[in-house]
């Protein structure tokens, strides 16, 4: 059963002695000071976390299926994060690079050529 926010809330309240209340208040004004910083310098890095930053994905062509039209996906705002080698190894994950928002590709298919029979 997955965790929620109030359970670890509760779990860190418990060991620190303080109370919910309280520490709701600690790790809401911990975020916003994390966000309003990424959100000025385009990164954040907690150590033996792991990095964010800011990215801005350009804008590019799209599809809607269900009117059937092209139309111009506009420029957005990412945040991407890449984990610490810490982050890495206490979660048994090995080496890895940066967690990106871009999709993957799939790689095209190569044309078989045909060996045309002289008859």
């Amino acid at each position: 059963m997955p965790t929620t926010a109030r359970d670890r809330l509760a779990n860190l309240a418990d060991k620190l002695g303080k109370s919910q209340t309280e520490m709701r208040a600690i790790v809401d004004a911990y975020f916003d000071d994390l966000l309003e910083h990424l959100k000025s310098e385009g990164h954040v890095s907690i150590p033996g976390i792991g990095i964010f930053k800011t990215v801005t994905r350009a804008a590019r062509p799209g599809y809607n299926p269900f009117e059937g039209t092209r139309t111009l996906i506009p420029e957005s705002l990412r945040v991407t994060f890449q984990p610490a080698k810490k982050t890495s190894e206490r979660l048994g994950l090995g080496p890895m690079g940066p967690i990106v928002t871009q999709p993957v590709r799939k790689p095209k298919k190569a044309k078989s050529k045909l060996n045309k029979v002289a008859s």
